[in-house]
């Protein structure tokens, strides 16, 4: 199961947790489903750009790629501790 699947959000959510934890996380799935939009939105773009240059779309196959979702995924481990 992925956790930035429809069904891992809904594991998310299911987690039993503390009452500050669970509007702590509340809040951040909302702010997700807010940015979210606009992540695609510039991914898209970006994508669009990229395909153009023959030396970006050299590396948008490269495994590396799935560095992104990493990236994504630390990025709510940090707003959940409130760094």
């Amino acid at each position: 199961m992925k956790l930035w699947s429809e069904q891992g959000r809904v594991e998310l959510e299911k987690l039993a947790v503390a009452p500050w934890t669970s509007r702590r996380r509340q809040e951040l799935l909302e702010l997700l489903d807010r940015i979210d939009p606009n992540i695609q939105e510039s991914t898209t773009a970006a994508g669009q750009e990229a395909r153009k240059r023959p030396e970006v779309s050299r590396l948008m196959t490269h495994p590396a790629k799935q560095q992104m979702q990493i990236a994504k995924a630390i990025q709510m481990y940090f707003l959940l501790l409130d760094v």
